[in-house]
């Protein structure tokens, strides 16, 4: 890929989107809008303001459909290169089919310089009517509509490790705000209490308890579970300064892990989220 800077290069399912039979003309992503609304207050004017949350997403994608054969040959003569072009439509079209109505897996990779390629994935499902518009020449255009009910595409994992009493500067690459990940206190540490300083008031995360040198406490943010080995422990899990746990946003923060005992460390490991 090196010399196509910003080229994109897709899969639905696992299955490849370019070649020579069919190819990605164009992609029009569109960035979710916000959901929610301010708060009405009896006896005040205006209202209180909320914090809105990310509708769905989703993308419109055009293919073409060529009358070339899988080598990138065309026939000698109109009739071989119509029927190529047919067969090509009808093994699209069975390709379609098989992700209509049914949310899988998008990926797209691009490059970001010479040698440099960013694979983002993403789950959608194909729910609208399909156009297809045919030409004299054999060829094909189809407009897929894709939803996605979580509007974020996600890059590869990304761990950061919080020493006890070591600030740590974060950079997270994304383009929207980390609330899937998975935050991993371990020992030795009492009351470990991480906190992020990129919002006022502060985001704070806070275990109530002991963790012995190798034994280590797992929260996962996106599904408020915490798990000491198989044992849940979320009785002792407190929060504040969001609705969630804990959160990253594009961009530098900093954090901090505290504790009234101990040297452990908490990690964190997600996938950056990208709007598009």
């Amino acid at each position: 890929m090196s010399g196509l800077w910003g080229a994109e290069y897709w899969q639905a399912d696992g299955v490849d989107l370019e070649g020579w039979r069919w190819l990605v003309e164009s992609v029009e992503d569109r960035i979710p809008a916000r959901v929610g609304s301010n708060i009405a207050i009896p006896g005040r004017r205006g209202s209180r303001w909320q914090e809105k949350r990310l509708s769905e997403g989703g993308f419109v994608m055009t293919l073409f459909v060529t009358n070339l054969d899988a080598d990138g040959d065309a026939a000698a003569t109109a009739g071989e290169r119509l029927a190529q072009a047919a067969e090509n439509l009808d093994a699209l079209v069975a390709l379609v089919a098989s992700v209509k109505g049914r949310e899988v897996t998008w990926t797209r990779r691009r490059s970001t310089g010479p040698s440099a390629v960013e694979t983002l994935t993403g789950l959608g499902e194909v729910v609208a009517e399909i156009p297809v518009v045919r030409f004299k020449t054999g060829e094909h255009r189809l407009t897929l509509e894709v939803v996605m009910a979580d509007p974020c595409w996600y890059g590869d994992e990304v761990t950061e490790e919080v020493v006890k009493g070591t600030p740590l500067v974060v950079t997270m690459p994304g383009s929207a705000p980390v609330e899937a990940m998975t935050v991993t206190f371990a020992g030795p540490l009492t009351n470990p209490v991480l906190t992020n300083t990129v919002y006022a008031p502060d985001l704070i995360l806070q275990y109530t308890g002991t963790i012995g040198e190798g034994d280590s406490v797992v929260l996962d943010v996106g599904e408020f579970t915490a798990l000491a080995g198989s044992t849940s422990v979320i009785d002792k899990i407190t929060h504040s300064g969001s609705a969630r746990w804990m959160e990253l946003v594009p961009g530098t923060q900093t954090l901090t892990l505290t504790a009234d005992a101990g040297t452990g460390t908490a990690t964190l490991a997600y996938q950056p989220p990208y709007l598009i």
